[in-house]
This record gives structure tokens, C-alpha cells and sequence, in this order.
């Protein structure tokens, strides 16, 4: 079968619904009987919009017709951004637990070396340590992962 690089009033209707539908570049070719690179041209002179592949990886299946079962792109947009907000807010809180410990830590004279490494390890920055403790985060780092001995 010859490929012809030509489009049709249907073909470009089709290649514009499938991509708007995120099936592959490869699964359309095949549909239309192009080559993947002519369809890649074909999208370029469309000016269609570029796919945003963290979208993609979200959906969580590359080359099928993914919007078809009701999902827009804001929605799932909406929903990642609740989802990096989320992680944000559970950092932190795990982070403020941290602290929290270790300044009982050194209040209970808890050997401060321990104190710093066991908060570090517990999800707190260096930087936040550093603070707490009245130290730079270059000192703590030191402390926390102290450098390998060369060997002689």
C-alpha cells in the first residue's frame, strides 16, 4: 500500500479529533494509512497545540482515545494542582513535626549529634535545623552526613 502524504477535508478532521483525543502519533498514522512523519508535519502546520506530557502521565495511559470517558483537560488540571497542594501541606507538616522533636530532643539533653541526625532523617531541611540550633546548614550537613575518610 502506498502512503500518500496528502490530506483530505476527512483525514484532517480525523488527525485533528484523535489528537485532541491524545491517541499516539504512531496509532493515527496507522488509522490514516500516513506516515508518523507526515502526521508530525501535518500537526506542526495545523499549528495544533503542543500535548503537555505531565497531563498525559496523569491520565495514565499513552496512545488511546484518553478523553473519551469524560475527563477535560481542567479537570484533570484542577485535580493535579490539588494534588501538588497537597504534597506541599504534608511536607511541611512533617517537616514542622520534626522540628518539633528535635527541640524536646535537646531539651532532654539528648546528645545533640543524635538530635540533628535523627531530625534530618525525620524530614526536616537543613536549613531548619540550622536555625534551631544556631548553626549554617553547611555545619549541620557536616554533622549529619559527615565526609567519608580517604583512603591512604
Amino acid at each position: 500500500m502506498s502512503k500518500s502524504y496528502f490530506f483530505t477535508e476527512q483525514e484532517t478532521a480525523k488527525l485533528k479529533q484523535m489528537y485532541d483525543d491524545f491517541y499516539a502519533l504512531s496509532e493515527i498514522a496507522k488509522e490514516l494509512g500516513k506516515s508518523e512523519g507526515s502526521i508530525q508535519q501535518k500537526v506542526f502546520r495545523l499549528k495544533l497545540p503542543p500535548r503537555d506530557c505531565n497531563l498525559i502521565r496523569m491520565i495514565g495511559v499513552h496512545g488511546r482515545g484518553l478523553l473519551r470517558y469524560g475527563n477535560s483537560v481542567e479537570a484533570i488540571r484542577k485535580a493535579q494542582a490539588e494534588e501538588v497542594k497537597t504534597r506541599r501541606e504534608n511536607k511541611k507538616r512533617v517537616q514542622q513535626a520534626a522540628i518539633n522533636r528535635l527541640k524536646n530532643d535537646l531539651l532532654h539533653r539528648v546528645d545533640r549529634n543524635v538530635a540533628l541526625t535523627d531530625a534530618y532523617k525525620a524530614g526536616a531541611t537543613l536549613s531548619q535545623i540550622g536555625s534551631v540550633v544556631g548553626m549554617t546548614k553547611q555545619n549541620v550537613s557536616l554533622i549529619v552526613n559527615p565526609p567519608k575518610k580517604a583512603l591512604t
